[in-house]
């Protein structure tokens, strides 16, 4: 028997229209060796699929609504969830009006990225630019965005949100990790932020003059509330009162399990986050409605082992063994 690795596949519910097209740079002959190539290529509404590589497949500047979809992050911490460690790598991201509607999902983004359209949606990727790692509306006046939706990602350093002049309606960002969340003190920003996590060293959030719902989080000492609204957070200092369900000044090693890689913020047994948040949901990016999924799988089923016969008689039947998972 011969084991061949499907590196992930995916099932998308497309228009009859729409083309998927696979971008990969290991020596595999195809037409697109970049994701801006792919995405000069493509038209509105088609799916790009961005396969495990070593090498960046380069930054890209959106401009049209496509899907983007990689196969996830931090898979080496997390055996078994795909047929390769290797992830997509990218460049910095950039999403020009004509995006909106975009979807992007899975990928390992090292560059610095900004959103600059409403309606994108961006989930379980991972960004690591070294400093400002991703950014809505940043550092760009006079936008009227809304409808930006930043679900189950992992940002190892700063997440920027807002800019003087600007405006942001209805943003989401749930059950997203960051370093520092950095909300601009001038325009005007509303949504809602749950199920988050900050724990940088220095500034853990710095939320200015928003007007965010902020719930269900977890965040270290360093926290400048302005004008939000808190509900059911865990802080290791006090920055707002101990109201609401708010818990202040706790011990951030008895919340989680410890350890490397994403797994690390699961709660522990015992957790001041179990059943903490609104509703008896967990406080931090597992709890809530989308939970965080370890190593940003893609929300779409992956096809990751194959087992077939290396020859069959001609007209005896071919057994086929396939691995599947569905990653809702």
């Amino acid at each position: 028997m011969r084991t061949i690795p499907i590196l992930f596949a995916t099932a998308a519910a497309l228009s009859a229209q729409a083309t998927i097209h696979r971008v990969n740079n290991t020596g595999i002959a195809l037409p697109f060796t970049t994701l801006q190539a792919a995405h000069d290529a493509a038209l509105d509404g088609d799916t790009i699929h961005v396969e495990p590589s070593g090498s960046s497949y380069g930054a890209c500047t959106f401009n049209k609504p496509l899907v983007v979809i990689g196969p996830g992050y931090f898979l080496n911490f997390n055996s078994g969830l795909q047929a390769t460690a290797a992830t997509a790598i990218t460049g910095g991201l950039v999403f020009e009006a004509g995006s909106e509607g975009a979807v992007v999902s899975g990928l390992d983004v090292q560059g610095a990225t900004n959103v600059k359209a409403s309606f994108v949606r961006i989930e379980r990727c991972r960004f690591s630019a070294g400093g400002a790692d991703l950014s809505i509306a940043y550092p760009v006046g006079s936008l009227d965005l809304t409808g930006i939706v930043v679900n189950g990602c992992h940002v190892a350093n700063g997440f920027t949100v807002g800019y003087s002049g600007s405006t942001l309606n209805d943003l989401t960002i749930s059950n997203t990790l960051a370093r520092t969340f950095n909300f601009a003190t001038g325009g005007s920003t509303s949504g809602e932020l749950i199920n988050c996590i900050g724990l940088g060293s220095g500034t853990t959030a710095l939320f200015g003059g928003s007007g965010m719902s902020i719930s269900n989080c977890v965040f270290g000492p360093f926290v400048t509330p302005g004008t939000s609204a808190y509900a059911n957070n865990i802080f290791a200092g006090a920055p707002v009162p101990a109201t609401n369900g708010n818990q202040i000044n706790v011990d951030l090693g008895t919340v989680f399990v410890g350890g490397t890689g994403d797994a690390q913020y699961q709660l522990a047994a015992g957790s001041p986050g179990i059943g903490a948040g609104a509703g008896g949901a967990d406080c931090g990016i597992f709890g809530g409605l989308e939970p965080y999924r370890l190593s940003g799988i893609p929300p779409v089923p992956s096809i990751f082992t194959l087992s077939a016969p290396t020859s069959a008689d001609q007209g005896t039947p071919l057994q086929v063994t396939l691995g599947s998972r569905a990653n809702d």
